[in-house]
């Protein structure tokens, strides 16, 4: 809320300001805790409500919990398959002839899951494991440490989902 200029001298009404403005619905823990609430934004053009005319998340660095840690999703990493249909063509990347789909606001898509390695300037990125900054062909190589990370905070917040909840509500996945 700071992040987008949220006044904190009512903290009340800043919150209930932000909540008109940005959240569809939210599911709150039966303790009454709000500040562990489960909140399903609204929509702009249906892609997230945070994305500018570009795109590009507009809180990136202060992005949920949930932006922070994708595509390390449970839901992604339970299969091959899963991880490779979250994959797109990076933008700058054109391929005549194929059917590679690049990243939209409606369908999404990871362009850092790079499967493919004619994608690559060359194919010593594609097999290079080496640390999180080895910058090569304008890609950067995710180190296993930085992943695992990403994993276990990602199945920490997953396993407070509220799944029923939202199931009785009007919400979509």
């Amino acid at each position: 809320m700071a992040f987008l200029g949220y006044n904190d001298s009512d903290k009340d009404a800043s919150i209930d300001n932000f909540r008109k403005k940005y959240v569809r619905a939210e599911v709150t823990p039966s303790d009454g805790n709000q500040s562990l609430s489960w909140m399903c934004l609204k929509r702009k053009e249906n892609a997230c409500i945070f994305l500018d005319q570009g795109g590009q998340c507009s809180i990136y660095d202060v992005r949920p919990v949930q932006c922070k840690t994708y595509p390390f999703w449970p839901s992604l990493l339970k299969n091959k398959e899963a991880w490779e249909d979250e994959s797109v063509v990076p933008d700058n990347i054109v391929i005549e002839g194929t059917l590679d789909r690049h990243w939209s606001p409606d369908l999404g898509g990871c362009e850092g899951i790079i499967l493919d390695k004619s994608y690559c300037e060359s194919e010593e990125l594609a097999s290079k494991t080496a640390s999180s900054n080895a910058e090569h062909g304008g890609y950067s190589v995710v180190s296993m440490q930085e992943i695992e990370l990403k994993k276990k905070a990602a199945k920490k917040h997953w396993k407070r989902f509220p799944l029923d909840e939202i199931k009785e509500t009007t919400w979509y996945l």
